[in-house]
């Protein structure tokens, strides 16, 4: 089994030391956060594998099942809710204006807002149940963001080299001449 490291220093600021192996194990230790995970069965050269990887799939892997409440996320999913339900004319305009107030006087940036918020709706629990937004860590969102292009970068030049040093290189037929040729 190889084992490689990569280092990675952004050009902004921080470091990130980067180990794999070939059998699917991903270990970093970074400014951003360690992280660490291992892919049994990547169904591919494994480099090639974390090549394909997008954001989303390895913010997932990276977080271990973690994510954090989105007060952003979760106040737009709350208007859309609104605007659902005024253009269905199942809440007056008056009443719109009203939940879209309130809205303006909580502080949906973290849970208990989100419930400050809950107690006081006229909304029904079914309108805005599925509302509340969660998304990846921060660190691991800063990592993805600053580490990972870096890294993949390196992954390809590094296989890109590997495949440009494995072709053998042609032939020269120059040195034949006619005279060695074999003619019927």
């Amino acid at each position: 089994m190889i084992t490689r490291l990569y280092e990675i220093s952004p050009r902004k600021s921080g470091w990130a030391r980067i180990w794999i192996t070939d059998d699917g194990s991903f270990s970093c230790l970074s400014d951003w956060g360690n992280f660490g995970y291992w892919w049994g069965a990547a169904g591919c050269e494994f480099r090639q594998f974390l090549i394909g990887c997008d954001d989303d799939y390895l913010g997932n892997k990276f977080s271990g099942g973690r994510s954090e409440y989105d007060g952003d996320g979760t106040e737009m999913a709350i208007k859309r809710v609104i605007l659902r339900k005024r253009r269905e004319q199942r809440i007056s305009a008056e009443e719109a204006r009203m939940e879209w107030r309130r809205l303006g006087f909580c502080d949906l940036e973290t849970p208990v807002g989100l419930n400050d918020w809950s107690n006081q709706t006229t909304l029904s629990v079914e309108d805005y149940h599925e509302t509340p937004r969660y998304v990846i860590p921060h660190k691991v969102r800063m990592f993805l963001k600053n580490v990972w292009p870096l890294f993949v970068g390196k992954l390809r030049a590094e296989l890109a080299q590997e495949v440009e040093a494995a072709i053998p290189c042609a032939p020269s037929i120059s040195h034949l001449n006619k005279s060695s040729e074999y003619t019927p």
